[in-house]
Parts: structure tokens; sequence; C-alpha cells
């Protein structure tokens, strides 16, 4: 049995003048999107978007342009009828962003020659545009004072739908005082809301009109909000955040809320749930009674508008049969409700997205997926339901997507170690034809072989874990490892890690570094940080044993979520981790506690992380667990790396107990990166700047780049005051040099 790293020999399939990976070739990748991700539906066999007639199709991509600090969208345009001929495409337009937002988004077929979209410019807000095919004339629909995030337009295209942030509130009130209610602290000394606590506002714009009329629901919305008009013009169905003291009793027992709604037995509770919008009377009902349990729900009407079908839903537990009712605790449906009586009929739990609905035939086309969290997703089959009388049936043969429409198929493939190429399929003869490579240049790079690793858990939960192999692997040697977490999805060709924040898997693995990139299972773990942590262990475990690593030479990156996790296994774990990066995200300490606890949901999190309230009795449970209260233990060089000034309360516990302590930690602000760094200048700063911490630390080693000479002096002194604090303690890192 071949070693890990050593099961294929990949080496003399590169060029001779093959080069190492950088975070700059990362940033250049051209990346085929979903253009129809908007509507909730993702898949490799989902990248293009045909005309209503199939006559045509578009195809997203996108790469950063770090000589401009920007990222470059193009909408490409191919004819079907020639795409077997492997032609080039036709670009449509192309557009740039400056900000965090992407150039083009949201891709909308109004007629078989205009198209809708999302879209921005350098220096602009997102608005909704208008594109005809034939004479590329490019028209704007909408003039928002703030970014628009989502839309819709009506069956006739006549009417359109669309939600915006909301107008900033520069003071939190027009009095002398406030009475402090649910307010955190960033908005109390900021004075402003950031867009994901303003949410949104939604509006209808009328034919014949440009101005946009507000439309009431009852709860909040957020960027989940897609607005899904019936075809008869009469409802409007949208996903909302309802705030609600009180809660059904039953909704405890869900076993599938935690990715999205957050129940509390007391105080508030934040409920995912669709409304449903009377467009007559303004009047709004839910939709069924029953949270929404997954993120990437979605909802398609009947070509009648009688009924629609809903995926990721949870149903009642209002049913007589206890196995029916332990059925539906336990999974996510697919679901078929009327409309407006609102009576429900299940068609499956598989966890799936709807496709489409072929009314003329009564099939449902639906995409299994494996959603074990966030950012953990893997595509599984097409299915195909047919209703009847007896409801929804499984059917033997899948259906065309696009029913009596499509000649031909698109599809990405790629996979961990290919890089994403687009093909066309002749639906009638199964003949496949190469349509485009995105990235020729990655023929002259030399990538680390990556390979998925299977293990499982104390309490037998299966577990995926990616492994990045040295770009030039020697075997017998051990290698410095950095853990990566936020998701692995092993049908993936990724070259930084599933977010770019911190991560740099290849371009770490072009500097002798083994790479695991971790799954995110632990999210719906009531103890999550030690299922974290019992995770990383594993991987450690593991790689030491196979001869692969050397375990006092180990680093690891937290980012959003998953930053609690790594932060508990810092100070808690067997093994010390040499460096760590923790990027936008916070820890579950005191402070953040505080600071944040007026949230709805979030102060119920930290006192389930740390045993309690910290308060009387439970504060010896908060002083044994919070990684906080345990950094006079903590060895690790620390780089945190907030992207806005509110998340800097989440890391600022971190930085002030280990700077006091006279530990080695650096904070970098990226004051407008926004929550996924997207910018060039930003990633540079984010990913580059990991590389070069991990690189410093673990290997010793610092780059040979005039303009890092500053950032390396301040790294020199860290390193001196952490020798110096521990004499007896192995130190990789680059100390001072005498002058």
């Amino acid at each position: 049995m071949l070693a890990l790293c050593e099961a294929k020999d990949i080496a003399a399939a590169e060029p001779p003048a093959a080069r190492a990976v950088s975070v700059a070739d990362a940033i250049r990748m051209v990346h085929v999107d979903n253009p129809n991700y908007g509507r909730g539906t993702v898949g490799n066999d989902d990248v293009a978007a045909f005309s209503p007639d199939g006559k045509q199709f578009v195809v997203v991509t996108h790469r950063g342009n770090l000589e401009h600090n920007a990222v470059d969208y193009q909408l490409l345009l191919v004819q079907t009828a020639q795409a077997l001929r492997a032609p080039t495409p036709d670009i449509l337009v192309s557009l740039a962003s400056s900000s965090t937002r992407p150039a083009i988004d949201s891709i909308v077929w109004l007629d078989n020659r205009s198209i809708a979209f999302l879209g921005e410019n350098p220096g602009e807000s997102h608005q909704l545009y208008r594109i005809d095919c034939t004479s590329k004339r490019l028209k704007r629909l909408t003039e928002s004072p703030t970014n628009l995030i989502n839309f819709a337009f009506s069956a006739d295209t006549k009417t359109f739908f669309f939600t915006a942030v909301k107008p900033q509130d520069n003071a939190l009130t027009t009095q002398n005082f406030l009475v402090v209610d649910r307010e955190d602290l960033n908005t109390l000394i900021s004075g402003t809301r950031p867009d994901v606590v303003r949410g949104l506002d939604l509006f209808v714009i009328k034919p014949g009109s440009r101005r946009p009329l507000p439309l009431k629901v009852e709860g909040k919305l957020e960027g989940l909000s897609v607005p899904w008009p019936s075809p008869d013009g009469r409802y409007l169905a949208i996903q909302t955040i309802q705030s609600r003291s009180q809660i059904a009793p039953d909704w405890f027992d869900y076993q599938t809320v935690a990715q999205q709604t957050i129940l509390s037995r007391k105080g508030l509770s934040a409920v995912n749930e669709y409304e449903l919008v009377d467009l007559t009377s303004g009047s709004t009902q839910p939709l069924l009674d029953a949270p929404v349990g997954a993120w990437y729900s979605n909802l398609v009407w009947g070509d009648d508008s009688r009924s629609v079908v809903i995926s990721g839903t949870n149903l009642p537990l209002d049913v007589p049969e206890a196995s029916e009712r332990a059925v539906r605790a336990a999974n996510l449906f697919v679901a078929e409700v009327e409309i407006p009586g609102g009576r429900i009929v299940p068609i499956t739990h598989q966890d799936a997205i709807v496709r489409h609905w072929h009314s003329r035939t009564n099939e449902l086309l639906l995409k299994v997926t494996d959603h074990r969290s966030f950012s953990n997703f893997e595509e599984g089959p097409l299915l195909t339901f047919r209703r009847a009388s007896g409801g929804w049936q499984q059917q033997d043969a899948v259906a065309v997507p696009d029913k009596g429409q499509n000649t031909i198929a698109i599809a990405l493939e790629e996979d961990m170690n290919t890089p994403p190429r687009l093909w066309a399929k002749d639906l009638a003869t199964g003949a496949r034809v190469f349509l485009l490579d995105p990235n020729p240049q990655f023929a002259s790079l030399k990538f680390g072989r990556v390979e998925e690793v299977k293990f499982k858990r104390a309490d037998g939960h299966q577990m995926k874990v990616g492994i990045y192999c040295p770009s030039d692997f020697r075997s017998g040697t051990r290698y410095p490892l950095v853990i990566q977490t936020h998701g692995w999805t092993p049908d993936r060709f990724v070259i930084d890690g599933p977010d770019p924040n911190g991560m740099a898997a290849q371009p770490l693995a072009s500097k002798g570094f083994v790479i695991a990139q971790m799954g995110d299972e632990f999210f719906s773990e009531r103890d999550m940080s030690k299922a974290a942590m019992e995770e990383f262990e594993w991987a450690v475990d593991y790689l030491e044993k196979r001869g692969l690593i050397d375990s006092t030479r180990v680093g690891i990156v937290g980012f959003s979520a998953t930053g609690p996790g790594v932060g508990y296994a810092i100070a808690h774990s067997k093994y010390h981790f040499g460096a760590a990066v923790l990027s936008d995200t916070a820890d579950a300490g005191y402070f953040t506690y505080l600071s944040s606890s007026n949230l709805p949901g979030t102060k119920e999190w930290y006192e389930t992380a740390n045993g309690g309230l910290p308060f009387g009795a439970g504060i010896a449970a908060w002083l044994r667990e919070a990684p906080e209260f345990s950094l006079d233990g903590v060895q690790t060089a620390m780089l945190l790396q907030p992207n806005s000034r509110h998340t800097v309360f989440g890391l600022w516990e971190w930085f002030v107990g280990l700077r006091r302590l006279g530990k080695p930690v650096e904070m970098v602000l990226m004051p407008e990166a926004g929550h996924v760094v997207t910018r060039p200048l930003d990633r540079i700063v984010s990913q580059d700047g990991a590389v070069d911490w991990f690189d410093f630390w673990l290997n010793g080693h610092e780059e040979g780049d005039a303009t890092k000479a500053e950032q390396y002096r301040r790294w020199e002194q860290l390193c001196d005051r952490q020798v110096e604090q521990n004499p007896n303690q192995p130190a990789f890192c680059v100390r001072s040099k005498p002058h």
C-alpha cells in the first residue's frame, strides 16, 4: 500500500519549467460562476443559463485584477447550434467590481433576446441592468440609493420586484438620548449598523413607472430573501426572519434548524420562514407553520399559481403518527404547499434543491446534495418526481433539465486535482465537446497533489479531510502542517480554501507545507468547540503516524464560524500550535459575550459553549472553558485579521491579552474588506500575509522582498520575545539580525 502523497507520480506530467503556485495565481484564477445561484441552485451541471427557446446560453466568469485592484467579470454568450463545434464564446458584456460585490450577478432571461442581472462598475452601487443580446445595448433599470441584493420579474416581465439595503442611519436616535435595548456594543460606539444588521427593504416597479413602491412584510429581510412572484401576479413568496418571544414548544424537537434559525427558550428567537404576500390586498401570512431549516432553500411556483414547491424546509410536527413525526423532526423536506389554503404535500426528505418544475408533464427535477454545513457540500444525482392523484412519486428516468427545449447540456468538469473545464454534451447522441479552458496558464504551475482521507470520530460520525501535499514532496521527509477549516468539498479544484480569508493551500504547499482542509460538520454539534478540537487533533495524529508531518510545527487557520473552535483548540489541545491565523471571526470569550449578547440568539450560543452564565457559580466553567482565561499558557504566534471595524471587537480580547502578556501577536485591520475578502489587494494582505506568517514561524524563512522588510522586523522582535519567555521550547522562527 502506497503512502499518502505517494499514490501517484505527478511530477512526470509537469513541464520542466513548472513554477511554484503563489497567492497571485489564486487571485488571477478564472472562475466559471453559477449564474443561477441567486435562484437557489448549485452544481457543476448548472453553470449555463439558457434562453427560453434553448437556442443560446450564457456563462459568467470572473478573475482578480491585481493591477487595478478589481475583480473582472464577463458575460459570455454561445449559440446552442454552434456549441458542439467548440466555438469561441462571444463576450456580451464586461464589467469590473472594486467593491466586495460581484460585477455580474443573478442572471435571468426575460425573453429570447434580453437578460436581466445585478451589476456594477468600479465606484458604483449594485443595480439592476437589462442587456439586449443582439445589439449588446446595456440599460440600467434602477437608481436605488443603496445596493440591490435580489430581484425578480413578473411572468410578463413588465413588473419587477427587488430588495435593497436599508439606508444607513448615521445616528441611532434623533433625540438627545437613547434607551438602549437590543443594540450591540459595536453599534452603540460607531453609531451605525452594518448592512447585515440593517436588513433590506422590498420594492416593486410597475409598468410605465421608474418609481419604486415599497412592499411591507412582517419579518426582516436579508440576503436570502429572494422574491418569488406567482405567474398570475397575485402573490409574492419571500423568506424573512421573524423575531419572536414565544416559540411553539415542539419546534425545539427539530434537529435540523441549527444552520439558520436560532431558537431560544428565554428571550427572543430569530425564525426563518416564508411569507406569502397578497399583492392585491397587501396582507401577509406564513406560507407554512414551520421554520426554514436550511440556508440553501429555494422555491418554485406551479404554472397555475395554485401551489409552490419549497426545498430545505421543516414541516409541521402536528401529525398523529409517531413515526412520521420522528421523520419530520430529523429531516429537511422538499414539499408542495397549496395556495392559498396551505395544505402540505411532502415530496421527499432527501437533502435536495429544486431545479425545474415541468408543469406540462407534472415533473419535478431535484438536485440531491449533501449539505452538512454552510460551506461543506457534495453534489449528488438529479432526480425526477411526477405528481399524480396519489401524490408525488419518484421516477426511474431523469427528466431533461429544460425538457422540450435544450438539445445540449453544459457542465463544468473538475476534481480536487483537475482544474475546471467547460464541456458541452449532445443530449441525443451523448457526444461530448470541449468548450472552454478558463485557465490555460495552470499548465506552467506545479501544484501539490490533493487526496481525501476519511475517518470516524469517537462518536461514530464519518469525517472527510482534504490533504494537500507539498509540491516538491520527498518520501521520508516530515513537513510542517497547516490546518485550514470551514469546509472540504472533494469535487472542486481549490487553490486556496473554501474561502480566501487567511487560507492559501497551494501557495503553502509550494513552501513545503502539508495542508489539512477540514470539514466543518462540528457546526451542528452542541459542544462545537470540543468537537472541532477532536477533529484537529485527529488530523495531527493521523498525519504524524503516517510519517508525513512534524507535529512540533503545526499551524491552524480559523475563519468566521470556525474561529471559536480554533481558539478553543489553541488554548486546550494536547498539541502545541506554533502559529495561527484568525480571520474575521470572534472568540467565545467574556468581552465578546458582553459586547454582543444583546443580539437575538447570541448569548445562548456563548453560554452553551462555556458551560452556562458567566456569573455566580457559572464563572468557574467560563474560567475553565473560555480560551481567553487561559492566555497565560498559550504559546501560539497569533495573526489576527478583522475585516471591518465591527469585527475588531470579536478579536480584541485575544489581542490585548496576548500583548499584555508579552506574547507574539499581530493584528492587521482591513476596515473595508468585507467578511469574505474578494478585492485583490485585500486578498494579498490576508492570504499572502498568512503564508508569510506560517513560513516565518514554522519554517524559519523570510521572503527576500524589500517591501516586506518592515513586516519581518516586527516579527523578528516578536520571535525574540517568545524565545526569551520560553528558552526550553523549540523555536523555528527567525531571531533579530545583529546590527
